[in-house]
C-alpha cells in the first residue's frame, strides 16, 4: 500500500493543471467580457432605433 502510494506515477506534473487552470481562466475572462461588451451594444442598438423610430414618427405627424 505505501509503495504505491509513494511511486504513483499517474500523478501528471503540476505545470499542466496549473496551464489549463490559467487558459480556462482566460477563456472565462475573455468570455465574460464579449458578453458585457454584447449586450451594451443590445441596449445602446436599442436605444439609438427607439430614438430613431420616435424621431422619425414625430417628424411624419
Amino acid at each position: 500500500m505505501r509503495r504505491d502510494k509513494r511511486a504513483s506515477p499517474i500523478t501528471p506534473p503540476p505545470i499542466v493543471p496549473n496551464f489549463i487552470i490559467v487558459i480556462s481562466y482566460w477563456l472565462l475572462v475573455i468570455s465574460y467580457w464579449l458578453l458585457v461588451i454584447s449586450y451594451w451594444l443590445l441596449v445602446i442598438g436599442y436605444c439609438y432605433w427607439l430614438l430613431v423610430r420616435y424621431s422619425t414618427h414625430t417628424l411624419y405627424m
